[in-house]
């Protein structure tokens, strides 16, 4: 769950460089787990028609990676 408002704009470009490597690291270190992860963006009423956005969860990292690319 990430706040998705005008500020958190360095946070959001963090969150888009490092998921890739989170996931990566939770994966190697579970061997045997599924790793699942879902994605819940929220926004204030006064920043457009959008104040969520939502991936459930999923195993498909790729889609997640992109889906999270969206986010602005």
């Amino acid at each position: 769950m990430m706040d998705s408002t005008a500020s958190m704009g360095p946070n959001i470009k963090a969150a888009k460089s490092n998921v890739a490597t989170i996931v990566a690291k939770v994966k190697d270190a579970f061997k045997v787990a599924k790793v699942r992860v879902a994605f819940v963006a929220y926004r204030d009423y006064t920043e457009g028609p959008k104040h969520f956005e939502f991936m459930d969860f999923t195993e498909n990292i790729t889609s997640f990676i992109d889906f999270i690319g969206t986010i602005r």
